[in-house]
């Protein structure tokens, strides 16, 4: 234990010195300013457009998705509706790649409407996922509120378990299965 200490101490001073930054937090005026000198970046909507396709690719490329794979049909299995006060949920399968399913529930709202907002509820980390009472909680919140709410399983969890979360590819697959989870939250 005592060898202990002096690692911990070391560990605590570096957590000390990081929280306490030399950059404090902006205030809303500095902010303001800083997102007037970014607006004056670019003076044509060309220039955006070019910049934002030169980072959208570099993030397919840096997730091993460029160039991006064909979509397959998606072929969703929608079933067990539940009704519940003010939303519904269902289970949702479909297929991302040829063979491969991405599983999750959909929330509706009870009443019909014109047009819904759509969201795409990650789970993040939690070691439910998207049965995390937290997750499901937020999912039907939205849902009441008036949104279709599509939560899916990440890579490796719940019932999206063909490949591990550990394996190495999980990074792609994962990017490509969100890019999915959108095509199928649109096509509804």
């Amino acid at each position: 234990m005592r060898r202990m200490i002096p690692v911990l101490l070391v560990a605590l001073m570096a957590a000390a010195a990081w929280a306490k930054s030399d950059h404090p937090q902006q205030t809303e005026d500095e902010a303001r300013a800083q997102l007037e000198r970014f607006a004056q970046t670019f003076e044509t909507r060309d220039q955006w457009q070019a910049r934002a396709d030169r980072n959208r690719e570099g993030i397919l490329r840096g997730a091993n998705l460029w160039p991006l794979p064909a979509r397959c049909p998606l072929s969703p299995v929608i079933r067990g509706r539940q009704e519940r006060k003010g939303y519904t949920v269902e289970n949702v399968a479909f297929e991302s790649l040829p063979g491969f399913y991405v599983t999750g529930n959909l929330y509706r709202p009870a009443k019909e409407q014109k047009a819904y907002a759509g969201i795409l509820c990650p789970h993040g980390h939690s070691k439910k996922g998207r049965l995390d009472p937290n997750t499901q909680a937020r999912c039907a919140t939205l849902a009441r509120m008036g949104a279709v709410v599509f939560a899916w399983d990440m890579v490796g969890w719940n019932d999206c378990d063909q490949v591990q979360h550990t394996d190495p590819n999980v990074l792609t697959l994962q990017h490509f299965n969100s890019m999915r989870a959108l095509d199928f939250l649109l096509s509804l």
